[in-house]
């Protein structure tokens, strides 16, 4: 497990210093004129990232109790707050558009290459929300019905393990957002 997060790790390292580097080459013109954009709607995504983490972390706590159904309630908590994580980070995207913050399209090359760089960050972040919802929902009904215990906690712990890592990310990537 933990070669498999270095590995997502290094790769997410990889597209931070992409999303950096362009952001430092452009010239002060192009600064000047990307989208300024308001920090509310990833801050609440941040708020909802962390109760779900914390939510995760209740999820094992029960789980070594022997209270299954406590368990469940804050397991469908977890995958509750990833997906209302998602629907905001596309608000956010959708503003990021509305504001001319594009790919394609009119405009500069070199804010054209500094978007696609903010979309593969987020993205792939996202991509990675997506991957631990599926695990975790294709988890839920076995914490549910008891299949997972206090001796049998394993998979449920890893996958919590990659949970807090995609967290963990996500503050990185609003701290990239909050600087560039």
């Amino acid at each position: 497990m933990r070669l498999f997060l270095l590995s997502w790790a290094g790769t997410f390292v990889t597209l931070f210093v992409a999303f950096f580097w362009i952001r430092a080459r452009l010239p002060p013109s192009t600064s000047a004129a990307l989208p300024k954009f308001p920090l509310t709607l990833p801050l609440i995504d941040t708020g909802v990232a962390l109760l779900g983490s914390l939510a995760g972390h209740l999820t094992l706590r029960d789980l070594r109790r022997g209270n299954r159904r406590a368990a469940g309630v804050f397991l469908l908590a977890t995958l509750l707050s990833g997906g209302l994580f998602l629907s905001l980070q596309l608000l956010y995207w959708a503003h990021a558009w509305r504001q001319g913050f594009r790919i394609l399209g009119p405009g500069r090359a070199d804010t054209a290459a500094f978007a696609g760089c903010f979309y593969a960050l987020t993205g792939f972040h996202a991509l990675h929300v997506v991957a631990a919802l599926v695990v975790l929902g294709w988890m839920a009904p076995g914490v549910l019905r008891g299949r997972y215990s206090a001796s049998r906690q394993h998979p449920v712990r890893l996958a919590m393990g990659f949970w807090h890592f995609v967290t963990g990310v996500w503050l990185a990537v609003l701290l990239a957002l909050v600087v560039a």
